[in-house]
């Protein structure tokens, strides 16, 4: 498994690559791009504040997306325990990105369900399950709500974009770059506030933003 994290600098972007042991033995490794040697474990350096993204938030958590992918789930823990115990490193998390999460996972769950009870979406919508008593929605609900509980007392809630340049950034950058709203966002509330990226999502590699990712995308940019 691989894992990517993209600095940019004067020059242009460079590119940190991690080779991701397997799971009983994760650890990060990295070596740089053009004409960076540099080998040895991944640093997350002090006083950085890291912007996780929903879907690596979703690969550390869910159950179904471990299973799925274990070697990228555990190369996100292992990058989460590092930045942890790192002096003074700092995860924030806006409102936008708890719904993203919940929704997401709220919908993961959805589908293990009718795949188990062999209904299909279309005569069983999302709607129909979390009003349905008997369905085991408010279990789920109950069990995501902690997760995000979870999250919230290792990282620092940062408010919304409200004022009126950065919206016009979001709605400017969702068009030339090619980003939906909610990327779009993200990608202008880090570069706002020089937040480091962790995603697992390819769509901001035309972004000029600093970023750690699993994705093999941002190697040919």
């Amino acid at each position: 498994m691989l894992i990517f994290s993209r600095f940019a600098s004067r020059s242009g972007s460079r590119f940190l690559l991690a080779i991701i042991k397997p799971p009983d033995q994760c650890s990060l490794f990295c070596t740089f791009q053009e004409v960076y040697t540099i080998c040895g474990m991944v640093s997350f350096s002090p006083k950085t504040v890291y912007y996780f993204d929903a879907n690596v938030w979703v690969y550390i958590d869910s159950p179904s997306s471990s299973a799925s992918n274990p070697v990228k789930s555990s190369a996100f823990a292992s990058a989460l325990s590092n930045i942890l115990i790192t002096k003074e490193c700092q995860i924030v998390i806006s409102p936008i990105l708890i719904s993203e999460y919940i929704n997401t996972r709220l919908r993961q769950y959805y589908s293990a369900y009718i795949k188990k009870s062999g209904i299909s979406q279309a005569t069983y919508t999302f709607k129909q399950y979390r009003n349905d008593a008997s369905s085991d929605y408010n279990k789920i609900l109950s069990s995501v709500l902690n997760d995000i509980q979870k999250i919230l007392t290792i990282s620092t809630i940062v408010p919304d974009i409200s004022d009126k340049t950065d919206t016009n950034n979001i709605l400017s950058d969702s068009k030339l770059l090619n980003l939906d709203t909610n990327d779009s966002y993200i990608s202008t509330l880090c570069k706002k506030n020089n937040y480091i990226l962790i995603t697992d999502d390819a769509d901001f590699d035309q972004t000029t933003l600093n970023i750690i990712s699993t994705n093999k995308k941002y190697l040919s940019k």
